[in-house]
């Protein structure tokens, strides 16, 4: 760091030396280690909400990737099974006359929900992707930074054993769960549902094919019947963690770990929720 400022040092009379002694005790010179000092700690501060806000950033960069490629498996996955559905649709070959007008009307009808069920969860998906995507940059803007910074200053200045870092005002989190996380439950449980329909629906398809052959049709009804509880296994094993917010999904409670320490390794404590030291009632440091 460089310096304008020169110490002017005072000419001494012949044969006496100069002493560091001298040179400290000098006013200006202590003035200008003391302004160096500050300018130091102010660095030191800038360093640790840089650091802060580039956690945030990775954070947020991380959780808009996660759920970008869990909306994309699923809309994809919606895509396949509507893909399927009609294609088995169109190219299933019976006789309308020669069958159970009740079977016949329940296959209809689950291949109805089949395919209106995947397309809404898909379109659903995709449309809950884009708005993450597109918001998720919003939130690491530079207004969005430069406002961080300041308050992370603030915290440094009016710092008192016990608080805690401040975090951004707005992150991708709480829209998701404001805006995202009934909406994708949703588009979940359409998704699931569609996929227990499409079991009924093949097995009603098995009957209208093998009318004539009530062995093969009840032996795919069983399979398909094994299929269907395993589904219902998969899905009570998995339903809490794929839907669940992550809040109640968390870990050990770590309160003991977070023991103010003071400064600086209370920058690393878990931030305290939205607000602005600006309106705190601390008496600010003086460096």
């Amino acid at each position: 760091m460089e310096h304008s400022d020169q110490v002017e040092l005072k000419a001494l009379p012949e044969g006496e030396q100069v002493t560091w002694e001298g040179i400290y005790t000098d006013a200006s010179f202590r003035e200008e280690v003391q302004r160096w000092r500050m300018e130091d700690i102010e660095q030191k501060v800038l360093s640790n909400a840089v650091v802060l806000w580039e956690r945030y950033a990775e954070q947020n960069r991380r959780f808009v990737e996660e759920r970008s490629e869990q909306l994309k498996s699923f809309a994809n996955l919606a895509a396949l099974i509507t893909g399927f559905a009609i294609v088995a649709f169109l190219q299933f070959d019976f006789d309308v006359a020669a069958g159970n007008p009740g079977v016949i009307l329940a296959f209809g009808m689950t291949m109805a929900l089949v395919v209106g069920l995947s397309i809404n969860s898909m379109s659903l998906c995709g449309l809950i992707h884009a708005a993450v995507m597109k918001t998720g940059k919003m939130y690491i803007a530079e207004a969005e930074e430069a406002e961080f910074i300041r308050r992370c200053r603030a915290f440094a200045l009016q710092y008192q054993k016990g608080d805690k870092p401040p975090q951004p005002r707005r992150n991708i989190q709480s829209f998701w769960q404001n805006h995202c996380e009934d909406e994708w439950q949703r588009a979940f449980f359409m998704f699931s549902a569609s996929v227990f329909v499409f079991y009924a629906n093949l097995t009603l398809a098995s009957w209208i094919k093998f009318q004539d052959v009530s062995t093969a049709a009840i032996i795919m009804t069983v399979v398909f019947g094994l299929g269907f509880f395993y589904l219902i296994v998969m899905h009570v094993n998995w339903l809490e963690p794929v839907t669940s917010p992550a809040a109640r999904l968390r870990g050990p409670n770590l309160k003991e770990l977070e023991t103010p320490m003071g400064l600086p390794f209370d920058w690393h404590l878990r931030p305290r929720r939205f607000g602005s030291f600006a309106a705190a009632a601390h008496t600010p440091r003086t460096f």
